[in-house]
């Protein structure tokens, strides 16, 4: 039998997943299963959260052997830490590391490790127009990571970000103190969506009405805190009953106006101008639709990618393992 077929596992995070892809980077199986977090719950430990993982890949993978012929399969790929640095490191991705070893021990093939991170960064960049470029930047903005890095002939540096607390992180406290699920990140963009609408129907106008409840995200450089406005934010949803809605929608408009300033400054500063978007909350609708109408990004003739696969999922790290098994091959 043939064996042109790559598995990927990720378990970062607040989701379980599985990918299968053939040697060429085509998607066969995009598999994947959240985490279950109690009701008014901010998030999980991670031994509980490993637990669930490995629970979540028992079930993916019985009904995967049952549609696949898992012999078909060349190499395994896996998430093993969150950044590709050292002592970079989170237990839950030990609940796919097993697995992927296990597997691979099982079917006498090759296993290969990455970081998240650089399957984030796969996952968005390999069927794109940046598919080949060395030289980008790349916001990683997700429920725990709130970083920009600029990424030159594979070497990462973190030039810009939060000092605290992750944009991810601000939005699901948010909307848990509101009563929503966690994570609640879905949620708070289609409630900031429907606001938008609302109060651009409202006033007539293309841009919105943006409301005066919160402050700006200050910055010192391309860096900045965002502690300062999740008590902000918390603080007005308390005192203003019935204004919740307005004020989600000026919490995404703070945010997406502190990552579009940090984008210019940052591409002014390292005079790069092809910048990569990954991450749950690179997946906002309206962070999309904010950045696509940015004059200053326009003006900067700074280009942005956001990709179909921006939230968790295990296709870059197939993608990642599908091109080290061509390259040991050739």
């Amino acid at each position: 039998m043939k064996k042109d077929k790559i598995i990927g596992i990720d378990t970062s995070a607040y989701t379980t997943s599985v990918a299968l892809t053939d040697i060429r980077g085509e998607i066969i199986r995009d598999i994947r299963k959240s985490l279950s977090v109690p009701a008014g719950m901010k998030g999980l430990r991670q031994s509980e959260a490993r637990s669930m993982h490995e629970n979540n890949l028992k079930e993916i993978f019985l009904h995967l052997e049952q549609d696949h012929d898992l012999m078909s399969v060349a190499a395994i790929s896996v998430s093993v830490r969150p950044r590709p640095v050292s002592g970079s490191y989170m237990p839950v991705f030990l609940a796919g590391r097993e697995k992927a070893l296990m597997l691979a021990e099982e079917l006498s093939i090759p296993c290969f490790g990455f970081s998240h991170q650089e399957g984030h960064i796969a996952a968005v960049k390999e069927k794109s127009i940046f598919r080949d470029e060395d030289t980008f930047l790349y916001w990683h903005i997700s429920g725990g990571t709130c970083e920009l890095i600029k990424v030159q002939n594979s070497e990462q540096q973190i030039i810009g970000g939060s000092k605290d607390i992750s944009f991810g992180q601000l939005i699901d406290r948010a909307g848990v103190f509101l009563g929503m699920a966690f994570p609640s990140g879905k949620m708070m963009d289609e409630t900031a969506e429907k606001a938008f609408e609302k109060s651009k129907e409202k006033s007539k106008g293309m841009s919105g009405d943006m409301t005066n409840y919160l402050t700006p995200i200050k910055a010192d450089g391309l860096m900045f805190n965002l502690s300062g406005i999740e008590t902000n934010v918390l603080r007005s949803i308390k005192k203003n009953t019935g204004k919740e809605e307005m004020i989600i929608l000026e919490l995404f408009g703070k945010i997406a106006e502190r990552i579009e300033k940090t984008t210019c400054d940052a591409c002014i500063k390292t005079d790069i101008r092809k910048v990569i978007f990954a991450g749950g909350v690179a997946s906002s609708r309206f962070l999309r639709r904010y950045m696509r109408r940015s004059r200053d990004i326009r003006n900067e003739n700074i280009e942005t990618l956001f990709g179909e696969l921006s939230e968790d999922n295990a296709v870059g790290i197939a993608y990642l393992g599908g091109k080290k098994l061509w390259r040991q091959n050739q």
